[in-house]
């Protein structure tokens, strides 16, 4: 596993665990937090607090597990449903009760302000004018317990409020992990029902809720219990009788209101839930295969079905957004609405109107605000919600777990020296053995000994293993095992660590035993190449590793592991013969010698080693099991596809003398990309093959940025430009303060209204309502304007409600859909340098706090920041004088708010940073799950769960801590400000002349002020916090795109590309700026409908072509097709007009039909017809949904032969001139290889096919192969003449098959090679000849030779020519050179051999003749009458021509003049004999003759190709046959 200590700078210990009581409940020991922030401006994760272990994830998740436990024991032996909540409740229930005595405290406090308030109030009625009904001294009084009541309301609150959300993160960390420790124990059957988008929601969106849930669940008892106790005190206290009831009425009915609200809002939360899922899994399918994607040109089709279940997801949220505006409408103004009926009422029924009581009204229903209007519905939603939510997971929790059968234990029967027995063994994954998987499969393993399994596609093969694991159900028979299993999957699995964590897999390092281990895995080389050798970082799933080389970390992870039994599924498929022969013999045979091993494999050359073959068939069924010898006997169809190896008689070369080349790992792991310094000081790094120390971890995945500071205006405007545009914000804003304006001017006149009456209707002595003043109204018409101005504010509440969160929801929909759009035009280096977490992380928590949270958070600060601005404004314009202290506590608020939310913020975001390994982690582990679980290391991977969920707690230990601290502080101020403005009120009475409207307005808005100033200023930190999210995704709005799709003004001519030609000058190709090349130099010409077979060692730059010809990475110099550059068109111009079957067939989740045809194209009797092509015709018609069959996540329902196949018919589907293999058959079977070559022969004929191949046999049939290496095309000619150079690195790569495979491949290549000669001979006539080859003499004279060369110089075989002839030279007499002509060998040279060197002393004063052989192509000017010619049988002579090759040859008579081998070679009987044995023996001896240079090669090489080719006369005339000439270009 990946040691986070060099991941991550090690946190501090937690101070609350030594804090003192003064210091926890002031949160003192916080503050250090605060000052690093200040300081350095950011805080970094070494400024975090350690967890503490009653916050582990460990901890948590072993106690709500322990319960789980009991209630799924209920279900077996009692039959009784278990129920996660009541799991939750009993691990929960008791400490979240007593938090309730907390809540308690906190509302009775908040009753009796408003009978402090009442009293203090008195003290200012015009009844009191001599001190009567209170003195001045008592007035203090009631302004002391009002402000020592709010002193107490935020002490209490502060430790309150941080344990409540404490404890919902404790819930939440117990949920994911009882949700990944489920993950890795799901069967078969459950993860066909799973994907990794539907786990990360859980552990997103579902589980998230529990951070608010706690805040509000009390007030479902708590609010209605503290509305009795209102209605109590207003009917006894304050004796208003039945004026109370209908206050209480509303009250009554808003609870059933609120429940319906709240009921809707978890179906609509429910039905949004599953389109999310849906989403989620779609752009999880999308991230992982993206590369494909891009190939395929299908970013559009997968736009529009990420945008409809976006768009339905909306639609989900808009809906649920109307229930929502309602509610906080409620929550805000529903104090209006208790109040407006109760004044009313009283004030209509009363004979004395009281100032004091009307205020005591509103402050008794502001305390309800809080309580009963505001946390009260939001219990009923989140409650609703987290009941949703905790379905979703124990219906999660619930799925079918893999049997816990310990192979070791299960050995009866067997004998001592059995590895694996199978008895009669059918297994399926379904329950019915109709569905099987493996029927009557028999067999057994021991000790030191081999079983090779094979079988075409879908026989079951991999089952068989997953069998052998216990993965796979036994329905019948058994299955057997003794000791620990290793297992190399077929796909292999890396993580994203480092190459050593990922072979040692947890396990203790060994020096030698890894040293070891790597070399017989062939992997010296590739980490040789590595600047931090095996402590480079390999990309998430192995994005930066070649197939090859995770196949080899997957299996060298198995050796590693030291275990009884060993599993191989396929690993020798993707890596090239070489290796593949030394992997079989160094690490299979020889190294696993003395264990039990099955080998899953399509190497049929290796069979003959094998101890026993096990073949399989379709269907499951066993056809045979034995000796290699024994299925000859039984004359087993699948013997015939292979031949009996050789014995070899030389020993094999050691591997470490291959130069396995790692480009594509280099090519991220290379300086250019950070790493860290810190690290390890044993960790290694191959030099000269020798394993040596490094001090480095070298990463290769760019670092997660994270923002500094607080969230930019730019963020804001941003977000509000996606939600509308200005017209629509406009009217949003209007809304927003006319609702506050009604507000206000109900607050001015109830204050009015109520001095007035108590005045006895005179005239008041105040400007404040001079407005007013000339309305000399009844009270039934001041009711009623009281009662207008409430409902104008509900109205205008309302509807500023839906249009804000209109606005907002409608940001995020647009900004999602500019993030998926920026992400699927992201460079594919994008997505290969970036954890798929972090991605999904943008995609699924930040969207989720778009939809969700945002809107309603901000809305809350919007609408609150109003109140609290009006409150504000009436205090001031009221109490003009409270001026002086509001002043110093506004600044000291600024000053705070400042120092604080630089702290926040930068928690939040780390917050962010620390949550994306959460899920890559997740995701990485369902990918490798059966991988894990072979090896026993759910264990470590659970471990390593804890290590990053319990970072992520210590950021949002850290985030609620901190806020706490900054929230504390903000009451403290509101209550200074409280006691301020009544000490001053009572205090200036006697000066200022003080209403009593006028004090108990003022008094009951900064009473209220006090229930929403630190929820407001709690809502902005949590806005800027939130912003983060919106800051990430705007982050990935921005991103660097690729080169446009589309480009209107360069459109390609209609059915772009006829032919299908590829040019390549000086091409070269880096995936960055910064990389180093991986592709240098790059020149060649493929022409139309050319067979091209490309091969090179692992990391030689194969796949790199690829990606040059899709544009994946924009290519310099050169690239052509049909004579267009490909860098002038838009990229789907050029990738939908290529083809590609992809090495890794990725198929999507959807149906069959969406798979083949994304576009819609194509009709259902052409789907059928290609299916049909490829075989797959019957697997489908057997489904009943026929085309429509749903395709299981990564295609899990498909064998990966038959995905192989699906991406066949796509390619047929397409219809391009230019198909591209990509090792398309590494995993397939021998039948199905040769089904996909032999489909590829008849359905391209006609096109350019470009085949990447480890298996030489696969593109030995091929018009010419391209050999690559270290990024560089090295060879490039057809592969039987490159295999006449037994020097040539083609060569090598054949002969390292061994004798019997070089011999069969080389005799393909031969008979290849002969059959384009007969199909050229056939179809070509003289007169469309193709090419001659002649033999040139020249005689040197005064003036030279008279005729230069032109040509490049390199390993590469590019044309040398003739560029330049002059008249009346030699080379310009009739019968010499022309220009154009290829020279083939100077002097007998070869091309390949040719240096300037070379060519300068050929043209030397010393050299007195030269003799060519050259490459004439058509159009030349007729041959001249002296050249000898072929005749016919009857002696008839041919007119001299250009010939195609094989139909005749023109040899200059110059060259053969009065020449003795002319007439040794004579023969009546067969001019072709002597024609060619005079040209060797000529060439020759010219070419030893002592003016001549010297030659490393006689001219034989280059008269290959005109001798292998004879005319179809002399053929059927006794010319030379097929052996003589074999005979003769082989020296015999």
């Amino acid at each position: 596993m990946e040691d986070e200590a060099v991941q991550r700078p090690r946190a501090k210990p937690n101070r609350l665990a030594k804090a003192n009581p003064i210091s926890k409940l002031f949160f003192h020991w916080v503050s250090p937090v605060f000052y690093s922030a200040f300081k350095d401006k950011t805080v970094q994760t070494n400024d975090l607090y350690e967890i503490m272990e009653e916050d582990s994830s460990d901890f948590l998740g072993k106690n709500l597990e322990k319960n789980w436990d009991k209630e799924v024991t209920n279900l077996k032996e009692k039959g009784k449903r278990p129920s996660l909540v009541r799991a939750v409740i009993k691990t929960y229930g008791w400490i979240y009760a007593l938090y309730g005595i907390l809540f308690i405290c906190e509302e009775a406090l908040r009753l009796v302000q408003p009978i402090f308030l009442m009293n203090l109030t008195s003290y200012f009625s015009p009844k009191n004018d001599n001190g009567g009904l209170m003195s001045k001294e008592e007035a203090y009084y009631w302004a002391m317990a009002l402000a020592l009541s709010q002193f107490l309301l935020a002490l209490v609150h502060g430790p309150n409020f941080f344990g409540i959300q404490r404890l919902g993160m404790q819930v939440r960390v117990a949920l994911c992990t009882m949700v990944y420790k489920k993950t890795l124990k799901l069967n078969n059957n459950s993860l066909r029902v799973t994907t990794a988008g539907q786990v990360n929601n859980l552990m997103t969106n579902d589980v998230n809720r529990f951070d608010q849930l706690f805040v509000f669940l009390h007030y479902i008892w708590l609010g209605p219990l503290q509305g009795i106790a209102v209605f109590l005190l207003l009917v006894f206290y304050l004796d208003l009788g039945y004026a109370a009831a209908p206050g209480f009425g509303i009250m009554i009915f808003l609870i059933p209101i609120n429940m319906c609200l709240g009921r809707l809002f978890s179906v609509l939360r429910r039905k949004t839930a599953q389109f999310t899922d849906q989403r989620v899994a779609v752009m999880t399918e999308v991230i992982t295969a993206m590369r494909v994607i891009k190939m395929y040109a299908w970013e559009n089709p997968f736009a529009m079905v990420v945008k409809k279940l976006r768009s339905l997801e909306i639609r989900k949220i808009v809906t649920a957004s109307y229930p929502l505006a309602v509610n906080v409408t409620l929550a805000l103004f529903g104090n209006r609405l208790l109040d407006v009926g109760m004044i009313i009422v009283y004030t209509l029924t009363t004979d004395t109107i009281e100032t004091a009581t009307i205020f005591a009204i509103i402050a008794f229903c502001n305390a309800l605000r809080t309580s009963f209007l505001r946390m009260f519905p939001r219990a009923i939603q989140f409650r609703s919600e987290c009941t949703v939510s905790l379905n979703r997971i124990e219906k999660y929790l619930l799925l079918e777990e893999k049997e816990r059968v310990e192979g070791g234990n299960d050995t009866q029967g067997m004998e001592r020296d059995d590895g694996i027995v199978a008895d009669n063994l059918t297994c399926s994954w379904e329950e019915e053995e109709d569905t099987s998987q493996l029927k009557d499969i028999t067999f057994r393993v021991k000790k030191g000994k081999l079983l090779a399994v094979i079988g075409p596609v879908g026989a079951g093969k991999s089952s068989l293993l997953m069998a052998v694991l216990k993965e796979l159900p036994a329905l019948r028979g058994s299955i057997q095992t003794k000791g620990r299993i290793a297992y190399a999957s077929q796909q292999p699995w890396v993580f994203g660590g480092t190459i050593r964590e990922n072979i040692t897999f947890g396990k203790r390092f060994s020096d030698t035993k890894y040293r070891s281990i790597v070399r017989v895995c062939a992997l010296t080389k590739d980490i040789e190449q590595l600047p931090d050798g095996d402590m480079t970082m390999v990309g998430e799933r192995g994005v930066t590793l070649s197939g090859g080389q995770k196949a080899r970390i997957n299996l060298a992870r198995a050796l590693y592991d030291d275990a009884d039994i060993y599993l191989l599924d396929d690993p020798l498929s993707a890596v090239d013969s070489e290796v593949s022969r030394h992997i079989f013999n160094k690490c299979v045979m020889e190294y696993l010698a003395d264990k039990p091993r099955i080998l899953v494999t399509h190497q049929l050359q290796f069979l003959g080693q094998a101890d026993q073959i096990l073949v399989l068939k379709k269907g499951g069924q066993m056809e045979a099991v034995g000796t290699l010898s024994e299925l000859h006997e039984k004359g087993i169809e699948f013997s015939k596809l292979m031949e009996k190896p050789e014995e070899e008689e030389e020993e094999e070369e050691s591997i470490d003398d291959v130069d396995t080349d790692a480009v594509s790992l280099v090519r991220l792991a290379s300086g250019s990309f950070k790493r860290s310094g810190s690290g390890r000081k044993s960790s290694t790094k191959v030099t000269s093959g020798k394993i040596t120390t490094t001090t480095k971890t070298g990463k290769l995945f760019k670092k997660e940025t994270t923002q500094t500071g607080s969230i930019t205006y730019n963020t804001y405007i941003r977000y509000f430009r996606a939600g509308g545009n200005p017209f629509v914000l406009f009217w949003m804003i209007l809304f927003l303060l006319g609702a506050q304006v009604m507000y206000l001017l109900a607050d001015f006149w109830v204050g009015y209204w109520a001095d007035f009456e108590e005045a006895n209707h005179e005239p008041l002595d105040n400007f404040y309502y001079a407005i007013f003043s000339n309305l000399n109204l009844t009270v039934e018409q001041s009711a009623g304007v009281y009662g207008g101005l409430v409902g104008g504010t509900m109205l205008f509440g309302i509807i500023r409600a839906f249009v804000t969160f209109q606005v907002m929801i409608n940001a995020a929909r647009t900004l999602h859909n500019r993030m998926f759009g920026c992400v699927t035009r992201a460079p594919i280096l994008f997505f290969d340098t970036t954890p798929t977490g972090r991605i999904q992380n943008r995609f699924t928590k930040d969207i989720g706090i778009m939809d969700d949270q945002l809107p309603l958070t901000f809305f809350d600060f919007i609408q609150i920041s109003l109140q609290i601005l009006g409150t504000v404004l009436i205090t001031l314009v009221m109490a003009w004088f409270t001026v002086f202290a509001a002043l110093p506590l506004f600044i000291i608020l600024m000053l705070l708010t400042k120092y604080s939310l630089r702290a926040t913020t930068a928690v939040k975001r780390l917050d962010g940073t620390t949550r994306s390994p959460v899920f890559s982690h997740t995701t990485g582990s369902l990918q490798g799950l059966w991988t894990i679980r072979a090896y026993k290391k759910e264990g470590e991977f659970v471990h390593q769960f804890h290590t990053y969920q319990d970072h992520h707690s210590e950021a949002w230990f850290m985030y609620i801590a901190t806020n706490r601290w900054f929230g504390l502080r903000l009451d403290l101020l509101v209550a200074v400000f409280i006691s301020s403005v009544a000490f001053i009120c009572v205090g200036l009475q006697e000066y200022l002349n003080l209403d009593g409207g006028q004090v108990g307005l003022i008094l009951t808005n900064c009473v209220a002020l006090g229930g929403v100033f630190q929820f407001c200023v709690r809502q902005s930190a949590l806005v800027e916090n939130q912003m983060t999210s919106v800051e990430r995704v705007v982050e990935y709005t921005q991103l660097d795109p690729e080169g446009p799709l589309e480009k209107p003004d360069a459109k390609p001519p209609l059915g772009w590309p006829s032919k299908g030609a590829i040019s390549f000058d000086d091409m070269s190709l880096a995936y960055s700026k910064e990389t180093p090349k991986v592709l240098k130099g790059f020149s060649c010409e493929v022409h139309p409908k050319e067979k091209i077979g490309i091969v090179g060692r692992t990391g030689a730059g194969k796949s790199s072509l690829i990606t040059a010809l899709f544009r994946l990475a924009e290519p310099m110099g050169s690239l052509r097709i049909d004579d267009i550059r490909v860098t002038d068109l838009g990229l789907h111009e050029v990738r939908k007009n290529i083809s590609i079957i992809p090495q890794d067939p990725i198929i999507f989740t959807g149906s069959l039909r969406r798979n083949l045809d994304p576009f819609g194209d194509q009709s259902d009797a052409m789907l059928w017809s290609v299916l049909e092509e490829v075989q797959l015709e019957r697997a489908v018609k057997e489904n009943p949904a026929k085309l429509e069959m749903e395709v299981g996540e990564g295609g899990s329902n498909f064998s990966v032969g038959q995905r192989q196949l699906i991406c066949l018919a796509r390619a047929i589907l397409k219809k391009n001139r230019i198909l591209i293999l990509d090792e398309a058959t590494a995993n397939v079977d021998p039948r199905t290889d040769a089904l996909i070559q032999e489909t590829i022969r008849t359905k391209f004929k006609n096109c350019t096919v470009l085949t990447i191949a480890h298996r030489l046999h696969t593109i030995m049939d091929s018009d010419k192969i391209m050999v690559l290496d270290a990024g560089e095309l090295v060879e490039f000619d057809q592969p039987y003449v490159l295999l006449q150079n037994p020097n040539s690195t083609f060569s090598k790569l054949v002969d390292q098959t061994g004798k019997a495979e070089a011999a069969k491949l080389a005799r393909i290549a031969l008979e290849h090679y002969n059959a384009i000669v007969a199909e050229n001979t056939s179809k070509v006539e003289p007169k469309d000849a193709v090419c001659d080859y002649l033999v040139i003499v020249l005689k040197k004279s005064e003036e030279g030779f008279g005729f230069s060369l032109k040509g490049e110089y390199g390993p590469v075989q590019t044309p040398i020519t003739v560029s330049e002839v002059m008249e009346g030279a030699p080379a310009g007499q009739d019968g010499g050179l022309k220009i154009g002509d290829e020279v083939l060998s100077l002097n007998g040279t070869s091309r390949r051999d040719l240096t300037p060197e070379n060519i300068t002393d050929a043209f030397g004063a010393d050299t007195a003749q030269m003799v060519l052989i050259v490459r004439r192509m058509p159009l030349q000017p007729p041959v001249s009458p002296n050249a000898i010619t072929l005749s016919d049988d009857d002696g008839d002579s041919k007119r001299p021509s250009n010939g195609a090759p094989g139909t005749s040859y023109d040899m200059r008579s110059d060259f053969f003049h009065d020449d003795e081998d002319y007439n040794d070679y004579d023969d009546d009987d067969d001019p072709a004999r002597s024609l060619l044995g005079t040209a060797v023996s000529k060439a020759i001896r010219l070419s030893s003759s002592p003016n001549k240079t010297t030659a490393s090669r006689g001219p034989r090489d280059f008269l290959k190709r005109a001798l292998h080719r004879p005319s179809k006369r002399h053929r059927s005339a006794g010319g030379l046959s097929k052996e003589e000439t074999d005979s003769l270009l082989s020296g015999n």
